[in-house]
């Protein structure tokens, strides 16, 4: 904590340890506060002093009781009417030894006297023998009204900082009241005897109280900024990597902030590493896909070339006959014509694909697809079966270039059929509960696709047929993904194969 304070931060943990160090403080004060007043409060101590001199005036009275039936057995007057001073003031001095503080003796009613006193307890010099006199008057009119009512009586005085109480109770003898007892109990200073502690304890109490309302206000203030300046520089660092939170003031907060910043930049180079990474694979995907198609290209101008090389020979050699001269020429400008063809169908690639969506009914759409079909599928003695789905809204595609995709997956599925026939399914299905998608499936009984061949399936020139362009898969698969959809392939050899397109409403 001193480096803290040094460095003029403190940390969150320090801070909630003074909370904590005041917080206990004010609890103890205020248990000791507590205690206090429980125990030497006026009314406490009051209460206890009444308590002892009503067992003491008991005690007082059972001794008296006994001493006179034994005078009363000898046929002798009880020690209050034979006056026996000296016996009255021992039993009184001996009963009060056990009490500190309090006084007593004996009322005669008869001669309205005040015999007996005795003050064992007392502090001052030499022995007290005297009944106070400042208070004998209250003493008098206590002891009889204890004798008139023949009941136990009390009665307190109130001086500036002192509480007197008084005592007094009939004594018999015979049967009837001769008399009373008294007991005084002076307690010095009682009224005020709590007073400075209690100011003092509350004025401290206050103090901690306010102090730990302060730093717990402070606390929480500072901790309610940074926490804020932490969420805002978070919000900057999600839009923007390069942002940086600034310091909080704080040990803790600085640290999560600094956290927060190693780990943006350390996301900051990630992702300027993965765009790196990216441009790479990128550039090889190109080169790698550039040579495939070089490498396709290549081998379909070969043939064309080295035909047309053949036959130049030849009409070279038959100069002189015209028919088979005819001939070679027919077949270099059919070589030239497939070359035309491939060099329009590498144009066409090239070429972005235009789409001009518009609603209309699937179901009907393949309907009327599939019956330019039904005669190529006869003559290969294949079935073509359609299972539409209720579809509840049109979907919004470009017609023409799902004839072109279904057009491709058709042909491709019927060449697939064996000689002895098969048969070719074609569906529609919704995908979710709202239509938002729908799914074109065909399936084939066919000779089915290699498990090695499928990853090259949408690959453009590449075919497993022997007259194939090897672009029919590449172009349905690019005219799906400009549609937004995505289309899926599953073959097993020897069984068939099924492909289901799927397209967004």
């Amino acid at each position: 904590m001193a480096q803290e304070l040094k460095h003029g931060t403190w940390s969150l943990k320090s801070r909630l340890a003074v909370l904590g160090t005041l917080a206990a403080a004010a609890v103890a004060i205020a248990a000791f506060l507590a205690f206090q007043m429980l125990h030497r409060t006026e009314a406490a101590v009051v209460g206890e002093a009444e308590r002892q001199l009503a067992v003491a005036g008991n005690q007082m009275a059972n001794r008296y009781h006994y001493l006179s039936a034994s005078f009363l057995e000898r046929d002798a007057p009880s020690p209050l009417a034979a006056r026996e001073e000296v016996l009255i003031t021992q039993l009184t001095e001996a009963l009060l030894a056990g009490y500190q503080g309090v006084e007593g003796g004996f009322y005669i009613s008869a001669d309205d006297a005040l015999v007996g006193y005795a003050y064992p307890t007392y502090q001052g010099t030499g022995r007290k023998t005297d009944v106070p006199a400042a208070e004998e008057d209250v003493i008098r009119r206590v002891a009889r009204r204890a004798f008139r009512e023949e009941k136990a009586v009390t009665e307190q005085a109130d001086a500036a900082r002192d509480v007197i109480l008084f005592y007094a109770r009939p004594v018999m003898a015979g049967g009837r009241p001769e008399g009373s007892l008294w007991l005084m109990h002076r307690l010095t200073g009682v009224r005020a005897i709590a007073a400075p502690l209690y100011g003092w304890g509350l004025i401290i109490l206050l103090g901690v109280v306010a102090g730990i309302a302060a730093w717990a206000s402070f606390t929480v203030r500072q901790l309610s900024r940074g926490v804020e300046t932490l969420e805002a520089g978070l919000l900057a660092v999600e839009h923007d990597l390069g942002a940086e939170i600034s310091s909080q003031g704080g040990a803790e907060l600085d640290r999560i902030a600094a956290a927060v910043n190693r780990l943006a930049r350390s996301l900051r180079d990630q992702q300027e590493r993965q765009a790196r990474l990216e441009a790479d694979l990128r550039r090889a995907d190109k080169l790698s896909a550039l040579g495939r198609l070089v490498a396709a290209v290549a081998h379909e101008v070969r043939n064309p070339l080295a035909s047309i090389r053949l036959k130049v020979e030849r009409s070279i050699k038959a100069i002189a006959d015209p028919e088979k001269l005819c001939q070679n020429f027919s077949v270099i400008q059919s070589e030239i014509d497939r070359l035309d063809h491939l060099v329009d169908r590498l144009l066409q690639l090239a070429k972005p694909i235009h789409l001009r969506p518009a609603p209309f009914d699937l179901n009907r759409f393949v309907t009327d697809r599939l019956e330019l079909y039904r005669a190529r599928a006869d003559s290969q003695r294949g079935e073509l079966v359609f299972e539409p789905a209720p579809l509840t809204a049109p979907v919004h595609l470009d017609k023409d270039r799902l004839g072109q995709v279904l057009d491709n997956i058709l042909t491709n599925a019927l060449e697939a059929l064996p000689p002895k026939g098969g048969r070719v399914k074609v569906m529609t299905s919704a995908l979710d509960a709202g239509a938002q998608r729908v799914a074109l499936t065909i399936s084939d009984t066919g000779v089915g696709i290699p498990s090695g061949e499928m990853s090259r399936l949408f690959e453009p020139f590449y075919t497993t047929k022997d007259k194939g362009t090897g672009l029919g898969l590449f172009v349905a698969a690019e005219i799906v993904r400009s549609h937004g959809g995505e289309i899926k392939v599953d073959s097993e050899p020897g069984i068939g194969t099924t492909v289901q397109v799927i397209f967004p409403c």
